[in-house]
């Protein structure tokens, strides 16, 4: 009788330990499952913020040729400007010596 009832409480603990080691499976793979979780949401993050900071370099080497560009054309423009200054006036002093006759 002794014997069966240190069996039947052997077999108990079995049991109880196969179910804490579930429980504990269980909880290890959802903590793993949560930490995968988290590592995505950070890489995302991490991401997102190395797009927010290539576009905003992006945009400021944009706006700095767009500035160099724009100086440039007006150096042309004014280049174009004293170039083409004489040869107006000196068109104009054609044009009034022939009407002059």
């Amino acid at each position: 009788m002794e014997l069966i009832k240190t069996i039947k409480k052997a077999e108990n603990q079995a049991e109880e330990t196969i179910e804490k080691a579930k429980r504990q499976a269980a909880q290890k793979e959802e903590n793993a499952r949560q930490e995968r979780i988290k590592a995505l949401e950070e890489a995302q993050q991490a991401r997102k913020k190395q797009i927010q900071k290539s576009v905003e370099e992006a945009e400021k080497q944009a706006d700095l040729e767009i500035e160099e560009l724009k100086q440039q054309a007006n150096k042309d423009n004014e280049a174009f400007r004293n170039k083409t200054k004489n040869r107006i006036s000196e068109a104009a002093d054609k044009i009034m010596e022939y009407l002059k006759g």
